[in-house]
């Protein structure tokens, strides 16, 4: 994990000038290990209904508890309660099921 921190020499920069760096970002160049589990689910959900992705993930942990506990709902559930549209709830379907295998 320790690759995960910026490196000891410092960068001075403009701040209104750079964007904040996106979690797509971060995972590119630092790797999945260095986000935090609703940034991981945020790149998999991506947006649904004008929400930001981010916000549909955090949604869905503080819902269910964990990743591990989202990964034990069908898809269809997920859709059936309103939490995500079918893409969405297509494409956690498909990630949970390539991790059990």
């Amino acid at each position: 994990m320790g690759r995960c921190h910026a490196s000891p020499t410092p960068v001075y920069l403009y701040v209104e000038t750079i964007a904040p760096e996106t979690p797509r970002e971060r995972l590119l160049r630092l790797g999945p290990d260095c986000l935090a589990d609703d940034e991981l689910l945020a790149l998999v959900l991506g947006r649904c209904g004008g929400r930001p992705a981010i916000d549909n993930a955090r949604t869905l942990l503080a819902e269910f508890g964990s990743l591990r506990r989202l990964a034990t709902r069908a898809p269809r559930e997920l859709v059936d309660r309103g939490q995500v549209g079918g893409l969405q709830a297509a494409r956690l379907g498909a990630l949970f099921g390539l991790t059990r295998r």
